[in-house]
């Protein structure tokens, strides 16, 4: 993760998660918008996760900001 303090903005570059399809990766995301003040965005700058992020912006969709597409 970037944070842009400057900015008030976080990206989240690189996700990883140990047990892929079992829900790690959406504990983590959650996790973090949960600590995040809530005048800060949140993006993602490079999406190579086959979809994943795509997923949660339809679950997060005031929360997040998906800056390229695959």
């Amino acid at each position: 993760m970037l944070f842009l303090s400057d900015y008030k903005t976080l990206d989240f570059y690189e996700i990883n998660a140990a047990r892929k399809g079992k829900g790690s990766g959406r504990e983590m995301v959650s996790a973090v918008f949960d600590a995040l003040p809530s005048d800060w965005k949140t993006t993602v700058s490079m999406d190579q996760s086959d979809g994943f992020w795509e997923k949660m912006m339809r679950s997060y969709p005031e929360k997040l900001e998906l800056k390229t597409k695959r």
